[in-house]
């Protein structure tokens, strides 16, 4: 997912990024987090 981020200008909204993790979650229930995360790494990379 973060090299999928990496130096391209996008803008995903949370159902598209949970659409793109979608196959790969963990049974962690850390979900939310994850999501969280990658959108904090999204906004402090532009």
């Amino acid at each position: 997912m973060t090299g999928d981020l990496e130096g391209v200008s996008i803008s995903l909204t949370r159902d598209e990024l949970c659409e793109r993790m979608s196959g790969n979650l963990c049974r962690c229930g850390a979900y939310n987090g994850i999501v969280d995360a990658i959108t904090e790494f999204a906004e402090a990379s532009k």
